[in-house]
């Protein structure tokens, strides 16, 4: 007979040896052996009916020792910062469970029968910043009068008259354009055609700019500022000055340097656009502004309009401003305003 047919009959008697010895330890297991408490000890949530495994309660949990940082205890595992192990995160507490306020000399809050602490008086630098309605609350009075003051129709008809054959229709024009704005784009109404011909065309552009600054930019900068019109309202406000300058932008225009809550950069392009303009009392404006937060950019306007080389040399704003009063007490009489050196950068 082969080996291989006497091993069958061995491998069979050992699976057998096996299997009576597993029937024998589970015949002498008590069929009635009770589960462990803790295993099948359940506990009804508050007014939930919720079954959940019981487990020992904050009084049977042991203490840390002393010296146990907040946050493990010496297993490892996570317990609070008073010495009180935490709960299970999700496991709701039994109402007699859940922990109170803390009494006692070292707990927070003051003594019984005692009112709190007042809280500290508000400081100025403390004092929330105005709504951004507010910062431009102001403003509207100004523009309204600018508005009344302007009249884009006229000034239109006014460049349209210095293109006239007939010269004291141009000489006309040309008076009521410079008494209105202060400019005259170096028109001479008895010049060459030529030389005509170019500053009528910069007139004519000049009272689109002017309909484009009431109708757009005005109203750009009267916009409470917020972070996505910043730039806009600022280039808005230098447009006024730069591109359509009229004395009555000039309240609206100072107003805006004025107003310390405004935008910093809207207020220097604000003073840039009021030199532009030509009005009365310009010079002393920007030398008053000398000892004001924007004088760095008001003295580099006093360069250009005033040609007088007045240097900062020591830092010192209140020695330029004296010398700038110096300066004009001698000059006011004599003193030309030139558009064009305004216009410089």
């Amino acid at each position: 007979m082969s080996h291989r047919w006497i091993g069958i009959p061995a491998v069979c008697g050992v699976l057998c040896l096996v299997l009576a010895a597993v029937l024998a330890y589970l015949r002498a297991v008590p069929a009635d052996t009770p589960e462990p408490a803790a295993r099948r000890a359940t506990v009804e949530g508050p007014g939930r009916g919720e079954v959940r495994p019981a487990g020992p309660s904050l009084r049977e949990l042991p203490a840390l020792p002393r010296g146990m940082p907040a946050g493990k205890d010496s297993r490892g595992q996570a317990h609070s910062p008073a010495g009180g192990s935490s709960a299970s995160p999700g496991l709701p507490l039994p109402a007699g469970l859940i922990p109170g306020p803390a009494e006692g000399p070292g707990a927070a809050g003051p003594p019984a029968g005692e009112a709190p602490p007042a809280a500290p008086a508000a400081t100025e630098a403390s004092q929330p910043a105005p709504r951004p309605e507010d910062v431009v609350m102001g403003y509207k009075p100004l523009a309204e009068e600018a508005l009344r003051r302007i009249d884009v129709g006229r000034i239109r008809g006014l460049a349209g008259q210095l293109g006239s054959d007939d010269p004291a229709v141009r000489a006309g024009a040309i008076e009521a354009l410079r008494k209105e704005t202060g400019l005259d784009f170096h028109f001479d109404p008895n010049a060459p055609d030529a030389a005509r011909g170019r500053a009528v065309r910069r007139w004519t552009q000049y009272a689109e700019h002017l309909r484009e600054a009431v109708e757009v930019k005005l109203p750009k900068v009267l916009e409470p500022p917020h972070q996505q019109n910043k730039h806009h309202r600022a280039w808005a406000a230098d447009y006024l000055g730069t591109e359509a300058p009229h004395p009555a932008f000039v309240g609206i225009l100072k107003t805006v340097v004025a107003n310390g809550a405004e935008e910093e950069y809207t207020r220097i392009k604000s003073l840039k656009a009021v030199s532009r303009i030509p009005h009365e009392g310009l010079v002393e404006y920007f030398i008053g502004q000398l000892d004001g937060p924007l004088a760095g950019q008001a003295w580099l306007v006093l360069r250009r309009i005033t040609q007088a080389g007045i240097a900062n040399d020591n830092d010192d704003w209140a020695d330029v401003k004296r010398r700038y009063e110096q300066w004009w007490r001698k000059n006011r009489e004599t003193f030309v305003y030139d558009h064009d050196k305004a216009m410089w950068e």
